[in-house]
């Protein structure tokens, strides 16, 4: 049974109780519900397939693999890594070490309005890469001053489809 408790005129009791059930809500708000979803997936299909380090994430995509535009290999964004300070178009270093093991390449720097100035960087079909990033448990990206480790939850299966709707498989 629900009782209805009547103030009267005790506003700082009123007050009061508002304010706790304002503060239980903002932190039953901020708490995250889905530590589960930071599963690596992919969604589209053919040359528009992409895959993430996350399943139903909205923004919150810390890499995102596509087909190349070219039609040939693959691009992959790190957005968890973007800087405030850049100029776009132009080349950076950028560290990627996956269960100890180094991936040093050149990235293409473009800018994302309220992201910033992100790393984009190229993987061949035969890239070694693709089968660390399937095998491995953990991704290390340096940028500049920014890093990141991201996990590889589920990207064994995840790469795999998109390797084949992206004519990567062989």
């Amino acid at each position: 049974m629900i009782r209805i408790i009547d103030y009267g005129q005790n506003s700082v009791l009123k007050t009061c109780v508002t304010l706790c059930l304002m503060l239980l809500l903002t932190v039953v708000a901020i708490v995250p519900v889905e530590a589960a979803s930071r599963q690596w997936s992919t969604s589209g299909t053919g040359s528009k397939v992409v895959v993430a380090d996350c399943n139903n994430c909205d923004e919150d995509i810390g890499i995102l693999i596509s087909c190349s535009s070219s039609g040939q290999g693959a691009e992959a964004l790190v957005y968890w890594v973007a800087s405030e300070k850049g100029q776009e178009n132009t080349i950076a270093p950028i560290k990627i070490s996956i269960d100890g093991k180094s991936f040093n390449r050149q990235a293409k720097v473009q800018y994302f309005g309220l992201v910033g100035y992100t790393p984009q960087f190229k993987l061949s079909s035969d890239d070694p890469m693709f089968e660390a990033l399937q095998a491995g448990a953990t991704v290390k990206i340096s940028f500049g001053e920014n890093s990141v480790s991201i996990p590889l939850t589920g990207s064994r299966v995840a790469l795999d489809k998109f390797k084949v709707q992206c004519g990567l498989a062989y």
